[in-house]
Order: C-alpha cells, then sequence, then structure tokens
C-alpha cells in the first residue's frame, strides 16, 4: 500500500521545495506506508521547474511525479469526464482549445454518475480554463 500527495502547481514557488519533502514525510509518518509526491503542473516551465530533485537529508532527494501539459492527452470523444476536464484545463488555449472544451463539456453532460455539485464545478473549470480564442470556437 502507498499513499499519493497531490499538489496543484499553478506557479514556480521556491517556497514548495522545502514544503514538498515535509507534505510527503508527514503523509509517510500517518498512513505507515511509501508516500508519493505527484504535483499536477499544466504549464510547461512550471512542470519543468517542479521536476527538478530536491535535496533532502542524509544526503538524499527528493523526484517528484510530475504531470506536465505534455503528459495530458487532448480530449476527445468517449474520453473521462475528469480526463476531459484535466485535458481543457492543460490545452485549453486557440480554437483546438475550445473543441477540447466542447468534448469535454459533453462529457460532463452525459455522465450520469455525477452529482448536481460536481456538475457544476467541473463546468466552471472548464470555462474558467479556456482563453478567449477558445471561447469563441466553443461558442461557433
Amino acid at each position: 500500500m502507498a499513499t499519493l500527495v497531490v499538489e496543484m502547481q499553478r506557479a514556480i514557488d521556491d517556497e514548495k521545495r522545502w514544503t514538498w519533502p515535509f507534505y510527503v514525510a508527514s503523509a509517510h509518518q500517518r498512513v505507515r506506508a511509501a508516500a508519493w509526491l505527484v504535483v499536477v503542473a499544466l504549464e510547461a516551465r512550471v512542470a519543468a521547474w517542479a521536476r527538478k530533485p530536491i535535496a533532502t537529508f542524509h544526503g538524499g532527494a527528493l523526484a517528484p511525479l510530475v504531470i506536465g501539459p505534455t503528459d495530458v492527452p487532448r480530449a476527445v470523444r468517449g474520453t473521462s469526464v475528469e480526463l476531459a476536464v484535466l485535458s481543457t484545463m492543460a490545452h485549453g488555449h486557440g480554437e483546438a482549445g475550445g473543441r477540447i472544451a466542447a468534448t469535454a463539456l459533453l462529457a460532463i453532460r452525459d455522465a450520469t454518475y455525477l452529482d448536481d455539485a460536481r456538475v457544476r464545478l467541473y463546468n466552471d473549470v472548464v470555462m474558467a480554463s479556456i482563453d478567449a480564442i477558445a471561447r469563441v470556437a466553443l461558442e461557433a
């Protein structure tokens, strides 16, 4: 058994290089099992920064597992709802971003297992993740 510490990182924040090892050590102690740091960074330069190993104690290093924009596929019809929303967050720019957002919104609409609060949240995330060009393409 292992546990994941998942962090959404929108910008470079050098303070995280001090707090992330603490988060992982705390989770390791709490669950008494292996703990892994997963960083979701949907901007390429933030992902590159997050991938750098962090020097820790006893000469060790913590190497975060990073999900960057190149690791997130572009949503197509049939993509799971959550992956479609994440895909919009990573690729919601330009005309292609409008098509990806449309795919996500259709997946949200068709998902029978989502409660109303989750539907609203996912719709809001999709709409907040697209730029002006993607919004025009989506509305067309």
